[in-house]
C-alpha cells in the first residue's frame, strides 16, 4: 500500500511578531507562544 499522503498545512503570520510559519489554525510562531516563553 502506498503511504499516506504529506499533510502541508497553509501559512499563518504570528500574531506577535509578523513572522510567517506553517499551522493550522492561526496563532503565535514557536518563538512567541506564551507556553513555551514561561517554560525558558
Amino acid at each position: 500500500p502506498a503511504p499516506p499522503p504529506t499533510v502541508h498545512h497553509p501559512f499563518q503570520t504570528c500574531d506577535g511578531c509578523e513572522r510567517a510559519f506553517r499551522s493550522p489554525a492561526p496563532g503565535h510562531c514557536r518563538d512567541c507562544r506564551p507556553d513555551l516563553l514561561e517554560a525558558a
